[in-house]
């Protein structure tokens, strides 16, 4: 039987909705500005009516409402645009890692000046073509013989350079690939507390979007992809080859290659093989190490 405090019951449960809906508000307006959180929204439903069918209800003209209830707490996230956005990442990656290193090999070259390597070339075979007309006027060999050690010593000035700057990136390539092993691990131990929470039946929405804001970092470091299982754990492979599994993460390594000096090849920490980089700021850092900055 219908007890008789059943109005109050629903404008109870309505109370309690309507203040877990504003708790969720509150917690979106204090988030405004945090990086990668995404607004979270109510999911109101009606709870289950008044009553039952079976043999022995009793007789009324309906089913009578019992008021409403948060069935559950909504991300508001697009996955679509989250894909395309760790894809342009991977691209702004790797150009923003060139583009920098670029920048610095343009100082070092200092091409077109007055000053650069073209210049003092130029100058010295001038005063070649100079001394080819005079070769008794001592003025002028004593000319060469100055521009030839001007521009020997530039030669030499520029090669350290560049053997700096390659050294330089070298480094760079170890801070980078450190930094991806360390978010491989935050994105596993994410994993874990995600599924956790995912399989007694709660949606992680912060915990949600803590992983993606790594994921997002991640992305633009290397080329990455992504697959969801059904606990909402993400499984990331770098070229088909395992980063992270569930709460397991697999290391990169780097091994000096003394048939290049000791500059470090990428490598899978498990099993040693090569990794098969196809983008994102650790790939520029290697094209601009082995490939423009190559000498």
């Amino acid at each position: 039987m219908r007890s008789t405090f059943g109005g109050l019951e629903v404008g109870l449960r309505a109370l309690r909705a309507q203040q877990l809906a504003l708790e969720i508000t509150g917690h979106n307006i204090a988030n405004a500005d945090t990086p990668g959180y995404s607004r979270q929204v109510a999911n109101l439903t009606a709870t289950r009516p008044y009553t039952i069918p079976s043999f022995q209800r009793p007789a009324t003209a309906g089913q009578i409402g019992t008021g409403v209830e948060v069935a559950e707490i909504l991300r508001m996230r697009d996955e679509f645009v989250d894909v395309q956005i760790r894809k342009e990442s991977t691209n702004q990656g790797q150009w923003k890692a060139r583009q920098s290193n670029l920048e610095q090999l343009e100082v070092i070259l200092n091409e077109p000046s007055d000053e650069g390597i073209a210049a003092h070339l130029n100058k010295f075979w001038k005063n070649l073509q100079e001394l080819s007309f005079r070769p008794e006027d001592m003025a002028i060999r004593s000319v060469i013989q100055q521009t030839g050690i001007v521009f020997t010593d530039m030669l030499r000035h520029t090669y350290s350079q560049l053997q700096t700057l390659q050294r330089d990136i070298d480094g760079q390539v170890k801070i980078i690939g450190g930094r991806i092993n360390s978010l491989a691990q935050q994105i596993a131990a994410l994993n874990d507390e995600i599924g956790k929470v995912t399989a007694v039946g709660d949606n992680p929405n912060d915990l949600l979007d803590k992983r993606e804001l790594l994921v997002q970092e991640l992305a633009g470091l290397t080329n990455i992809s992504v697959q969801t299982d059904h606990l909402q754990r993400y499984t990331i492979t770098i070229s088909g080859s395992l980063l992270v599994s569930g709460d397991h993460s697999n290391s990169l390594d780097f091994v000096a290659n003394p048939e290049r000096e000791g500059l470090v090849d990428v490598v899978w920490a498990e099993t040693g093989h090569r990794v098969d980089l196809r983008g994102g700021e650790l790939k520029g850092l290697l094209e601009m190490r082995d490939e423009e900055v190559a000498f």
